[in-house]
């Protein structure tokens, strides 16, 4: 699913850090209802295959990271649709590659929320917790009701992120030849 006609993404200052160009062109992208995310189980997977496709190489627990955060934001944007009274509404999973620099986007049409209230509550919640624990509570029943689990693997899987404005648009970045964003 590599397309050409679609925007690009800027990264601002922090993420122009990590030696990525000003413009980097989609890599993958997948936007569909929540219906059909909820019933298509396997979307990292087929997201994982296209990267193996195009010739990154990473490990396991870098796999593990991204598609732990794939999941959770993905649960999380269909979860604020739900909230919203409509499982047709859309949400959009984007990546950018420049190997071995993968952002992923993932954009949802709710109303947002103040994102550094609940990052800053996060950090607070997860001291002392490494990557083997996050991916341990993340597969935890019920888990998924607590709330946070995006912003836990934002905070402890992913090299860094950043939030719209607004809160509907999350960016994660992962430099895939780092063994683990805690390691």
């Amino acid at each position: 699913m590599i397309s050409n006609r679609t925007p690009h993404l800027r990264p601002d200052a922090a993420f122009r850090r990590a030696g990525l160009p000003k413009k980097m062109p989609v890599f993958y992208q997948k936007c569909q209802s929540v219906y059909d995310w909820e019933r298509d189980f396997f979307y990292t997977d087929e997201f994982v295959r296209e990267l193996f496709e195009k010739g990154c190489e990473f490990s396991e627990a870098k796999e593990e990271d991204i598609c732990e955060t794939v999941r959770e934001l993905i649960r999380n944007a269909c979860d604020v649709c739900i909230r919203e009274g409509d499982d047709r509404l859309t949400v959009e999973f984007k990546t950018f590659l420049h190997d071995p620099h993968l952002l992923v986007q993932v954009t949802d049409p709710g109303p947002g929320f103040d994102h550094q209230k609940e990052v800053r509550d996060r950090l607070v919640d997860s001291r002392g917790l490494t990557r083997e624990k996050v991916i341990h509570l993340l597969n935890y029943p019920g888990m998924a009701q607590v709330g946070g689990t995006g912003i836990f693997c934002l905070l402890h899987l992913a090299q860094s992120y950043r939030f719209n404005e607004k809160g509907n648009q999350v960016t994660a970045y992962f430099n895939l030849h780092n063994p683990g964003a805690t390691e």
